[in-house]
């Protein structure tokens, strides 16, 4: 599909680790993963990866089906999340993720050197007042309470 349009250069992919997840590939695992990115590399190479929507899945792994789950609670887990979080090789690719409403934001923080992690209140402020860390940075979100698009970036939050 690619090599086809008018304009190949100009194309981008956006990865969904939950349906990476339900097609088959293990991102639990070390080797899982690495099969993940290699093909990826071979098929539509990493400079095409402009995005990752961060999702955890409600099905069993390769059951074709794209039941979105909160972060740490589905089948995928935190250590899928945490090995692409730390990924060095798309520290400066977006990776966003879309909280539903009335349910606390995943409790995951990014421990990369590599990105700027920056503390953003989540949805609010989780239970107890306390604010979450960014799972990585750049990010985008929609806030819950205002609609607003919101950024996490090395100045802090800023609305649009």
């Amino acid at each position: 599909m690619i090599d086809g349009a008018a304009r190949p250069e100009r194309i981008g992919i956006c990865i969904d680790t939950c349906h990476l997840f339900a097609a088959g590939y293990d991102l639990r695992t070390e080797t899982g993963y690495a099969r993940a990115i290699a093909e990826c590399e071979a098929t539509v190479g990493r400079r095409r990866v402009l995005a990752f929507h961060l999702n955890d899945a409600k099905a069993p792994f390769g059951s074709g089906l794209d039941r979105h789950e909160h972060i740490g609670r589905g089948f995928l887990g935190l250590a899928a999340f945490r090995r692409l979080l730390n990924d060095r090789r798309f520290a400066r690719v977006p990776k966003y993720w879309r909280p539903r409403r009335n349910r606390s934001p995943p409790l995951i923080s990014a421990t990369s050197p590599h990105s700027d992690g920056c503390v953003v209140p989540a949805a609010g402020r989780a239970p107890g007042g306390r604010t979450q860390r960014a799972l990585v940075t750049p990010t985008f979100r929609q806030s819950e309470e205002t609609g607003q698009i919101e950024q996490c970036g090395e100045s802090g939050v800023q609305r649009f």
